[in-house]
């Protein structure tokens, strides 16, 4: 009954600094963790261009999506390629992941661009999916192949022939 009218954050508060300076701060501050579990910088970075689609296949689950529809501004991606890049001890070995989980990476207006700065950064290998509906637009495939590389690769989506 002592307990009562004191309030369960204010309870806890003590253990949550204990932990924070027991746990938290002694093994970060020895560096030894943090050097030899946190610093593996990733070579593969996955980045969603956009969440937009132009299909609408009926084995997707793209219509039950409520988010909204947005596109990534270039300055963002260029960031995120930077810090990225920032961290990495070789260029060498890195790839970025463009597909989506739910969208079509070719929706993107820029994606030519974007896909043209991280290779100048240096990325080896991009590679995403799409259903391939705008590769019909004009100039769009060209362009593609243009900044694409060898390593580099478009896997394309074909739904069947009927719904089953």
């Amino acid at each position: 009954m002592a307990l009562r009218g004191i309030g369960f954050k204010k309870l806890l508060q003590p253990l949550v600094e204990w932990v924070r300076n027991r746990i938290v701060c002694g093994a970060l501050s020895t560096d030894s963790i943090l050097r030899k579990h946190i610093s593996v910088v990733p070579n593969t970075v996955c980045i969603h261009p956009t969440n937009a689609c132009n299909a609408r296949c009926v084995f997707c689950n793209y219509s039950y999506n409520p988010e909204k529809k947005i596109i990534g501004k270039t300055d963002q991606f260029r960031k995120v390629i930077d810090q990225w890049l920032e961290m990495m001890p070789s260029v060498k070995g890195t790839e970025i992941d463009l597909s989506t989980n739910n969208g079509d990476p070719l929706i993107d207006p820029d994606l030519i661009g974007k896909i043209s700065y991280a290779k100048a950064r240096g990325v080896e290998r991009i590679y995403f999916s799409t259903n391939g509906i705008l590769l019909r637009k004009k100039g769009l495939a060209d362009a593609l192949i243009s900044s694409l590389g060898p390593m580099d690769s478009i896997g394309i989506s074909l739904p069947g022939f009927d719904r089953e």
